[in-house]
């Protein structure tokens, strides 16, 4: 249950809005009067829309049933998963009286997650998986002495990402400034819009890749009354890791533009639209995070 645009908001004309009242143009607002004027018939015209305001606004499907008193123009049902694997398996096998060899083995998978009202786009997904094994080789050298040898391998991945991820460079499309994802990090910017329904993931597409090699051999001798151990152990990780806090950036919309303003100081009864204002191109707040937020440890 979502509140798209409707047909006369997307040309501009919010004559007959339900969120609004009177929308004012901020770009005749005077500092001197701290006052702005109304857009004649509550009209913005189509000269006045900002490129990205107008890019965005393809994102929204049109209203699919009639605008209802809880603010709800468009239902759908959206597509959703939330699946789980585990597999464990155990060998043994006594290869001699003096040598025997057992692996273990586990995997586990989850994944769950929903599309959104736009196809290909916005739905959130999560996806974990890990593996863990183990080889290990018991030798009796003599009624005194055991050799034991381990090779242990351990992989862990965790992800969370948006339908859409990757598939373009989505800071060029919408001509953002200052927007500077890593290529695996593209993804539409998260825009939150008062009143409306909202596209926003700001921390997706982000996750970590973890591989853990170990390996360890270790002697046991038996001397009298004493028992003696010694041995070594090697281990190499490797983290892959990927963090997306803000770096598609964020614009929150919430009619603060468009709104009135009496001696500078905005109105609490004719607070504008945040429709308005995102086709004229006036977030009320932006945020972005730069820099290389991608890493690879050894």
């Amino acid at each position: 249950e979502d509140r798209v645009p409707n047909l006369a908001e997307r040309s501009g004309n919010f004559a007959n809005d339900n969120i609004s009242g009177i929308i004012y143009d901020p770009g005749t607002y005077n500092p001197t009067t701290g006052t702005s004027n109304p857009f004649p018939g509550n009209i913005i015209p189509q000269n006045r829309f900002n490129s990205f305001g107008k890019l965005w606004l393809q994102n929204y499907p049109s209203p699919n049933v009639p605008l209802s008193s809880s603010n709800i123009n468009y239902i759908a049902n959206v597509p959703s998963t939330d699946s789980s694997d585990t597999e464990i398996s155990r060998i043994d096998w006594n290869i001699s009286s003096s040598q025997q060899l057992t692996g273990t083995y586990m995997h586990f998978v989850s994944a769950r997650g929903n599309d959104s009202i736009v196809p290909n786009l916005f739905g959130n997904y999560y996806d974990t998986s890990g593996t863990n094994t183990m080889v290990q080789e018991t030798y009796i050298i003599s009624p005194t002495v055991v050799n034991i040898a381990k090779f242990g391998f351990n992989r862990g991945n965790v992800l969370e990402t948006v339908l859409g991820a990757g598939a373009k460079n989505y800071a060029t499309y919408y001509g953002l400034k200052n927007v500077n994802p890593q290529p695996q990090q593209y993804a539409p910017p998260a825009v939150v819009l008062t009143g409306y329904t909202s596209f926003a993931s700001p921390y997706a597409p982000q996750g970590a890749l973890q591989n853990r090699f170990q390996y360890a051999d270790e002697v046991d001798w038996t001397k009298g009354n004493h028992n003696i151990a010694f041995g070594g152990e090697f281990v190499r990780s490797q983290f892959n890791g990927n963090w997306v806090v803000l770096n598609n950036a964020q614009y929150t919309f919430d009619g603060s533009a468009t709104s009135e303003y009496i001696n500078g100081k905005r109105s609490s009864t004719s607070t504008g639209n945040a429709l308005a204002d995102l086709l004229l191109g006036y977030p009320q707040n932006a945020v972005v995070a730069d820099g290389i937020s991608v890493g690879y440890f050894r």
